[in-house]
């Protein structure tokens, strides 16, 4: 068996108490730090740094050809992933029928206690943040040394690296790299194979199972912060406190913020005062030397990765969160979460039953090439709620194309069409985000441009949405496999390869349909992006 211990509930308890230095929220409000502008203007630089460097110089050597698409190997990754952590931390075989059926009932478990965990309100945002700075302050630290010093020694975790460099391709095989060491296995057809039956069935076993994706998303999150914050620390954050832990955070802030000034870098000057990133001194020739290392073990690996002529698996991203949660919440705690054998309390054969019984489900999963049928995300608990009287004028002062008109005034049973500043959230991202809309189609609704199902290209319509935290991002798969096992969230970069579903088909914008606040985009790393507020109230479609 494999069960998330219903005793975990009291453990878990603690997380939120007044020996640990947090702010009483009720008497405070306060579910979040406020950022000095030095901090917010690290976590900007780290960010511009993890898009790549403009202009930088192509290599020596050429990009590995593969015959695997990006999606294929960042499925191998994700499935990779999720063994070695199933196998290194809870002792669970994903290669074998009974390890998928225990991975299985720890989700069906884990589920079962997601109402009496959202009772305990855990205040997980205050570590969430402390650890993203402490975080970026150490990786911040490591490039800045490796800028004075000339080395390739630090990790830069490029979420994009450009395409003379193997684009998305190069941090996929670098975590591929990373998995089969820590599994140790080689690189090649039978791992593939074996990647793929034990992902098939992983499905067959999670068929009936389903989980709050977005509420274990951020558990997940929340519980890796404070495991990431005593690996990096060499403490237990919740046996010396927050206060306490917050002061060493700042320490190693304070020391790269000395870094950053040998090299001319001012960051209390805020994100206003960032220099270029071509002028910082070094930073061009450490990140050539990183990427040329990556590129020579992705060249020396593409030979075995040839060998595999596909790689086509839907994967239960439950099942991923379910692995990460566990995990993440056994190091924050110092204790097996994950129970192989039934304890006094335990009631895993009524769980069971209850989810043999129930029909079959579409649950939630990794595509390996983004599609329209994908099921939506809950709503957010983070929706922002919608101003009492928005300004600017009902209805639109020109109506879309293809007839019909968006009806004003929200009569009719419509939903609000979607506009530019619309509010974003993605069940993988820690930090909202804004809709672009672009004036080709030269529609406005009080005043802004309207938006189409189109509006969905990464960095140009949607933005990043702060940290990421799935487990299917090939840099957080990678940055994961570093931490060994420990979630760790890397900086967002959408990848949404395919338009929003379904939008409003009654009503066209630019020929296509309009978009409309009920609709979702898909990213490849398995996010479900959902409109928290379209922008305005007062403008439906039918």
């Amino acid at each position: 068996m494999s069960c998330f211990c219903i005793a975990n509930i009291d453990l878990m308890a603690s997380l939120n108490g007044p020996n640990l230095g947090l702010p009483d929220l009720a008497a405070s409000g306060q579910a979040s730090l406020t950022l000095a502008p030095s901090a917010q203007a690290a976590l900007a630089l780290y960010g511009q740094i993890a898009l790549g460097l403009p202009g930088l110089a192509a290599p020596a050597l050429p990009a590995p050809q593969l015959t695997l698409s990006a999606d294929a190997l960042a499925s191998m990754a994700a499935m990779a992933q999720l063994q070695a952590q199933a196998m290194a931390r809870l002792g669970i075989d994903l290669s074998t029928s009974m390890g998928a059926t225990a991975l299985a009932r720890l989700t069906a478990t884990l589920d079962a206690r997601m109402s009496a965990i959202a009772d305990l309100n855990l205040n997980l945002n205050l570590w969430i943040q402390l650890a993203s700075v402490n975080a970026i302050a150490l990786e911040l630290t490591a490039m800045f040394n490796a800028c004075l010093g000339g080395s390739a020694s630090a990790a830069f975790n490029l979420a994009m690296p450009p395409m003379s460099w193997g684009g998305l391709n190069l941090p996929s095989i670098s975590a591929l790299l990373a998995l089969a060491a820590q599994l140790n296995v080689s690189l090649d057809a039978a791992f593939a194979a074996s990647l793929q039956a034990s992902a098939s069935a992983l499905a067959s076993a999670m068929a009936n199972i389903s989980l709050d994706v977005s509420a274990a998303a951020r558990l997940a999150a929340g519980f890796s912060a404070i495991a990431q914050l005593a690996a990096s620390l060499g403490i237990n954050p919740l046996e010396v406190g927050f206060p306490a832990v917050r002061a060493m955070v700042a320490a190693n802030f304070s020391a790269m913020t000395s870094l950053a000034a040998q090299l001319g870098i001012d960051l209390a000057l805020g994100i206003p005062g960032l220099p270029a990133l071509p002028s910082i001194p070094g930073l061009s020739a450490a990140l050539s030397a990183n990427l040329a290392a990556q590129l020579q073990a992705a060249i020396e690996a593409s030979a075995s990765l040839n060998t595999i002529a596909s790689f086509d698996v839907s994967m239960p991203i439950s099942a991923m969160l379910a692995a990460s949660l566990a995990l993440s919440l056994s190091a924050a705690l110092g204790t097996d979460v994950a129970l192989p054998a039934p304890c006094g309390q335990c009631d895993l054969r009524s769980i069971m039953a209850a989810v043999a019984d129930a029909p079959s489900l579409d649950t939630p999963a990794m595509p390996s090439a983004p599609n329209g049928s994908s099921s939506a995300a809950p709503s957010s608990p983070n929706t922002p709620a919608a101003p009492s009287n928005p300004a600017g004028p009902p209805g639109a002062p020109g109506a879309p194309s293809g007839g019909g008109g968006a009806g004003a005034g929200g009569g009719g049973g419509g939903v609000q069409a979607t506009i530019m500043s619309a509010q974003l959230m993605c069940t993988m991202g820690l930090a909202p985000s804004v809709l672009s809309v672009l004036p080709i189609n030269r529609t406005t609704i009080n005043g802004q441009f309207a938006a189409n199902i189109m509006d969905h290209v990464p960095m140009v319509n949607i933005m990043p949405f702060g940290m990421c935290i799935s487990p299917a991002n090939p840099t957080v798969a990678a940055a994961t496999a570093a931490a060994l096992g420990v979630l760790t969230p890397m900086p967002c970069i959408p990848a949404t390869s395919s338009p929003w579903v379904p939008g409003a088909p009654t009503v066209l914008l630019g020929n296509q349909p309009m978009l409309d606040s009920t609709s979702k985009c898909m990213c490849n790393w398995a996010g479900v992006i959902s409109i928290a507020f379209p922008g305005q109230l007062q403008t439906t479609i039918p």
